[in-house]
């Protein structure tokens, strides 16, 4: 006897459309335990343990990041955010929220200042001066050599201003020949040598062909470059800058430049290291 003619089961309840007491009990024990499982599954899938969040919440911290910067880039409440670490376990959602938060700290931070330190370093080295930089900081030439120097922290809201000038102005070089000799003589790299994202390393070393060269190939002879050499490379742009002695990243960004401008330029990225 097969369970479909066994009264008092689900099976015999939908096969045989049997509806005694016995099988329609059957049927809704069934749906009964269906729901429940299917509400554990879902109860469960909305819930996590706070690690995750606490960890990152450590990280934002550490970057100069307070409670309300991050309550107000998250909408969690701060009481929330300072409760976390007492919590067994927290909503994916918030989980969510505080992990797609990125460090940004509140302009009066302190902030590591090596990447400053490189920025402007790497636009003397194309021939912008103390005073050209400082004009546009908006930063006396005595506060900026400084940070030329090498301060181990400076205010987060400077090394926003002095990342902003460096996005703008790395592929534009300057005309005072005299900051030029001055990084040459220094070591200083261009920026060129410096990947987007290692500047900030203080264990990153810059690229050593284009480190003491004492010139930057500008935007378009770097083009020009790059499709002379194509026959080697192929528009592969991991072996261009190999090629070039440029990184593969300032590559990428003068290529992605010149596409914004206009220029016809067929290249393909290969994310391999060796």
């Amino acid at each position: 006897m097969s369970a479909a003619d066994t009264h008092g089961t689900r099976s015999c309840f939908v096969q045989r459309k049997c509806r005694c007491e016995l099988c329609r009990a059957a049927n809704r024990k069934y749906a009964s335990e269906r729901a429940r499982v299917n509400w554990t599954d879902r109860f469960e899938h909305q819930w996590t343990t706070p690690d995750k969040a606490l960890a990152h919440l450590d990280m934002l911290r550490g970057e100069g990041m307070g409670l309300r910067q991050i309550n107000l880039s998250t909408g969690i409440a701060r009481s929330t955010l300072q409760q976390l670490a007492g919590r067994k376990r927290i909503s994916r959602a918030t989980e969510a929220s505080v992990l797609a938060v990125r460090p940004a700290p509140a302009a009066g931070a302190r902030v590591d200042g090596t990447g400053t330190m490189r920025r402007l370093r790497a636009l003397m080295a194309i021939g912008w001066s103390g005073k050209q930089l400082g004009d546009r900081l908006d930063i006396t030439t005595a506060n900026l050599w400084p940070l030329l120097r090498g301060r181990e922290k400076v205010h987060a809201a400077t090394a926003r201003k002095v990342a902003d000038l460096y996005d703008e102005l790395w592929d534009q070089p300057g005309n005072r020949q005299k900051s030029i000799n001055l990084a040459s003589r220094r070591g200083w790299a261009l920026p060129l040598a410096w990947d987007d994202d290692e500047i900030d390393d203080p264990a990153a070393t810059p690229c050593l062909d284009t480190r003491t060269t004492g010139v930057q190939l500008s935007l378009d002879v770097l083009l020009e470059d790059f499709e002379h050499t194509r026959g080697e490379h192929g528009g592969n742009t991991r072996l261009a800058a190999d090629r070039l002695g440029v990184t593969r990243d300032a590559l990428e960004r003068a290529l992605h430049r010149a596409r914004a401008a206009g220029v016809e330029v067929n290249f393909f990225h290969d994310r391999r290291t060796a």
